[in-house]
């Protein structure tokens, strides 16, 4: 389910390109056996809480991120409303340092614990 390797190349994590490499990622999944993974992945997340890993310290701008929001559209879709859903969201990134990559202890955050940046809101 990773990006392809030239896909990930184009983007080497460039902030700017980040809404690109979402439409192209997203094109990515939607190739055959890509996309029956994905399914996989998201009837996983019907039945409880799946934690998705990224390498990266911009966790907000990775594959990841596109994943998360590909998997709450669809079980959105499909199981009506979030707050029905038992346990916690499918990931964490609002409480990722887009700095130094830390997890937030405080939810919401409001500044990392280990870089002292601010943790925005959105």
């Amino acid at each position: 389910m990773a990006p392809s390797d030239d896909l990930r190349r184009w983007y080497g994590h460039d902030p700017a390109l980040f809404a690109e490499f979402r439409r192209r990622y997203a094109d990515e999944l939607r190739e055959p056996e890509r996309a029956a993974a994905l399914t996989h992945l998201g009837e996983a997340a019907s039945r409880g809480t799946i934690t998705l890993l990224t390498a990266t310290k911009d966790a907000a701008r990775s594959e990841a991120a596109v994943l998360a929001q590909l998997l709450r559209a669809g079980a959105t879709d499909e199981a009506g409303d979030e707050a029905d859903r038992p346990g916690d969201p499918a990931c964490w990134l609002k409480r990722v340092c887009p700095s130094c990559g830390t997890l937030a202890d405080a939810d919401p955050p409001t500044t990392c614990a280990r870089c002292h940046t601010a943790i925005p809101a959105d």
